[in-house]
């Protein structure tokens, strides 16, 4: 049953073609948010394993499966239990789990039940999944299967110390054997730590230099690509090397290495992402500086997106508070787009910035759309901007909990798409217990959102498509009331279209 304390979204909802509906999916819990992509991470994945047309949804413990037509009901069965810890995976319409011991590859049989077949691990595979699982808590859903030669069977991929390595199961011997590997032959190297003490404090200290093994991991199709990080006097520089994957005899992959690339030096605040569906990395980074130039400092918000060559590409700076800037393909043409924001807090002098702070309950908050060209560039100036009106609740000045989550940039999500026509919308919340909705159209945003509705005050939200139906949906969360594990409550609401 739904808890009866979540939802008064029904007192005030601004029905046009949509509606939002809860449902009832206890298991479903918010991650973190990707920095730059502004994407949640979830503890589920889709799959139709029964292939009636309808995604079920895998957890790291069970599988529920869609059992009425895409209504958002479900029937559960629960995953074998093994060795701890172990990684969950979806693919195709199999699921495979990878433990201490082996894999075990589950299929739909009848009546929504898997039946799961056991593969040993062959030769040295084993200390490369244990070292790979070291950093796994429990249990717990992720990608770590990708089919790089393209064959249609899926490879396991693991990560131990001195390499990437990718398995392959074997359906005839049901072993786990190596069909490939990649060596991190980029050196790491020593991270200066802060003197840890194990002797009395008054007697000794030791510090202890660490490795830094931190590799950005890219694939796209039979192409893999590492991307190492480094300090360099200047900031930082990144180490690029490509591999193309292809099929070899004896069931094995072969690898061919591409020529090695430095990217940089750029700032320090710099990171690499994809810039398109090919694979194309790009460079970005923000920074934030304050002008005192007058009695009250102001805000400068800059982000900044480098070629490889520390060339930029596109330079943005706004005047006012930015919680972050994303990469999003808005429009779904393959291409990444800028994604920028900033609250309208600190615009005209002084005395208007000062009794805006003090008094101010509703702020503007803006956010503009900077396209990418066929070439890969993009304007200074945005192709699209709208603007919000969010009611804080009280002056900025107050520090209110909807301001704090304002500059955790968690008042606006632009990742969803809930209307289902292949472009992202935007998602504001513009006060405490209300979510407006506007889509993105080839003109733009309309004046009014598309719908509004209020739901239980204080909590913070999430989007992504829960159901597998096309079309994004809506994960709340209210905080715990106390400090006891598992106070916290998530609800999923999934987007429906409203009765004539």
């Amino acid at each position: 049953m739904i808890s009866s304390y979540i939802v008064i979204f029904l007192l005030f909802s601004q029905l046009g073609p949509l509606h939002w509906e809860p449902v009832d999916l206890p298991g479903v819990r918010l991650g973190g948010v990707d920095r730059l992509t502004g994407k949640v991470k979830t503890n589920y994945r889709h799959a139709d394993l029964n292939q009636d047309g309808h995604p079920d949804l895998v957890f790291q413990d069970c599988v529920l499966f869609s059992n009425n037509g895409g209504e958002a009901k479900y029937d559960r069965a629960e995953l074998p239990a093994t060795p701890l810890p172990r990684l969950v995976g979806v693919f195709s319409e199999n699921v495979y789990i990878l433990h201490p011991n082996g894999v075990l590859v589950g299929n739909y049989q009848e009546q929504n039940t898997l039946t799961f077949h056991a593969y040993q691990f062959d030769g040295g595979v084993q200390t490369s999944v244990n070292a790979f699982l070291k950093g796994v808590e429990i249990s717990q859903v992720n990608d770590f299967l990708l089919d790089p030669d393209e064959d249609g069977d899926p490879e396991i991929v693991v990560l131990d110390e001195s390499s990437i390595v990718f398995l392959h199961c074997n359906p005839e011997s049901h072993a786990v054997s190596q069909k490939a590997s990649i060596p991190l032959d980029l050196p790491p190297q020593l991270v200066a730590t802060e003197p840890g003490t194990i002797w009395p404090d008054n007697e000794r200290k030791i510090i202890f230099p660490t490795l830094d093994y931190s590799y950005n991991f890219f694939a796209q199709g039979t192409k893999i690509v590492l991307c190492k990080r480094e300090k360099v006097n200047a900031g930082v520089q990144y180490r690029i090397q490509s591999f193309e994957l292809e099929k070899a005899e004896s069931g094995k992959m072969s690898v061919k290495t591409g020529v090695p690339q430095t990217a940089g030096p750029f700032p320090d605040f710099v990171q690499p992402c994809q810039k398109s569906s090919e694979g194309n990395l790009a460079f970005v980074g923000e920074s934030l500086v304050w002008r005192s130039l007058s009695p009250i400092p102001v805000p400068i918000h800059e982000v900044i997106m480098y070629s490889g060559d520390a060339t930029p590409i596109v330079r943005v700076r706004n005047t006012g508070l930015a919680p972050h800037s994303l990469m999003v393909d808005m429009n779904h043409d393959g291409r990444m787009d800028l994604i920028t924001e900033r609250m309208l807090l600190f615009e005209g002098d002084v005395k208007e910035i000062a009794l805006r702070v003090a008094t101010q309950r509703v702020l503007e908050h803006r956010v503009n759309i900077h396209l990418q060209r066929d070439d890969g560039s993009f304007d200074r100036l945005p192709d699209f901007s709208k603007d919000f009106s969010v009611n804080m609740g009280v002056p900025p000045i107050q520090d209110s909990e909807m301001f704090r989550q304002y500059q955790r940039a968690e008042l606006i999500k632009v990742t969803g798409d809930f209307t289902g026509d292949g472009r992202c919308d935007v998602l504001v919340k513009t006060s405490e217990s209300r979510l407006s909705l506007y889509p993105f159209e080839k003109s733009g945003f309309p004046n009014v959102p598309v719908l509004e509705q209020e739901f239980e005050p204080g909590f913070t939200f999430a989007v992504d498509d829960v159901d597998g139906d096309g079309r994004s949906d809506l994960m709340l969360c209210w905080p715990a009331l106390s400090d006891e594990p598992g106070g916290e409550k998530t609800q999923v609401f999934v987007t429906r279209d409203s009765s004539p």
